[in-house]
C-alpha cells in the first residue's frame, strides 16, 4: 500500500472558474502476488484477547475462514512465495 498522494488536475481559464481545478486524495495498493489472487477482509490481524468488540471477533474468524480454505486448497502464503494479497480493509485508511 502506498501513502496518500493527491492528484490536482487544472484547465484553462474558461467562463466557470470554480470548476477549473480538481483534486482528490488517492492510494494504490500495490500487488505482491503473482497469482493476482486477493481476499478482501476486515481486522484480519486483530488481537482477540481481552474483551474485543464483536466485531473485531468477527471479521477475524471471517478473515481465518477464508485463509484456512486457501490453505486447503494449496494456496499457501509463506515467506518463500505470497499465493494471495490479503487487503484489509482498516487499514487502508
Amino acid at each position: 500500500m502506498t501513502p496518500l498522494n493527491r492528484i490536482e488536475v487544472t484547465v484553462s481559464f474558461d467562463e466557470n472558474n470554480a470548476n477549473n481545478t480538481f483534486s482528490k486524495v488517492v492510494r494504490f495498493y500495490l500487488r505482491k502476488a503473482d497469482s493476482r489472487i486477493m481476499i478482501s477482509t476486515v481486522n484480519s490481524a486483530a488481537v482477540l484477547t481481552g474483551a474485543p468488540a464483536q466485531n473485531t471477533i468477527v471479521g477475524r474468524l471471517n478473515a481465518d475462514s477464508i485463509k484456512t480454505g486457501l490453505n486447503r486448497l494449496g494456496f499457501v502464503n509463506n515467506s518463500a512465495y505470497r499465493f494471495y494479497d490479503n487487503f484489509d480493509r482498516n487499514s487502508w485508511e
